[in-house]
């Protein structure tokens, strides 16, 4: 019993500590404690379920977020990647909605299954990539997508296979509109007629 309390206790003086680094803006200090205590990792330290990670991704700290993930893969941790805050957003949704491609490439090194994970609205991040106009987000994120159906489609044989995960990722389930209907909503439509060729 003792050392479950002693656990939360821990988390709670981390999720403390990671806050406070993180609202003065002492990006060294997040790190070090990335690299010193595994559990900062998965410490939720907003009242949005975020972690250090979608924070750092917001802030647009670039370096930052790749020394995150490089801490997170050493210690065999990628799952914390898969982290979703009260609105279902990744880290990965986070670097998209940035426009950061340097920390999409980053995040998706790590686990290009992330591809797929879906907000609460059901929206993948190839969706967000579209949602925000955000062209070479697009292209890469739909770089992976194409690597994940090769992946799951092993035989390469079965095209009605390929283009179910596709779509999958191409649709927001929450209400089945499409990237197609937000290219047109967001007038991207010179975007459309490039990505299309």
């Amino acid at each position: 019993m003792s050392s479950l309390l002693d656990c939360n206790d821990e988390m709670y003086s981390t999720k403390k500590e990671l806050f406070n680094y993180v609202m003065k803006g002492k990006w060294d200090k997040v790190v070090e404690l990335y690299n010193n205590k595994p559990i900062a990792h998965k410490a939720k330290i907003t009242k949005s379920g975020d972690t250090a990670l979608h924070l750092a991704i917001s802030e647009h700290q670039e370096s930052v977020v790749e020394d995150l993930v490089k801490r997170i893969r050493e210690k065999k941790n990628e799952d914390v990647l898969r982290i979703q805050n009260e609105i279902g957003c990744t880290p990965l949704h986070f670097a998209v909605s940035m426009g950061s491609v340097r920390m999409c490439k980053c995040i998706l090194e790590a686990d290009e299954s992330l591809v797929e994970v879906q907000n609460n609205k059901g929206e993948t991040p190839l969706f967000w990539s579209v949602l925000y106009g955000q062209k070479k987000i697009f292209l890469c994120i739909d770089y992976y997508c194409q690597r994940r159906c090769r992946h799951q489609n092993t035989d390469n044989c079965d095209d009605e296979v390929t283009n179910k995960l596709k779509y999958a990722y191409c649709r927001r389930t929450h209400d089945g509109e499409t990237i197609l209907h937000c290219a047109i909503i967001g007038e991207y439509f010179g975007e459309l007629y490039n990505i299309h060729r």
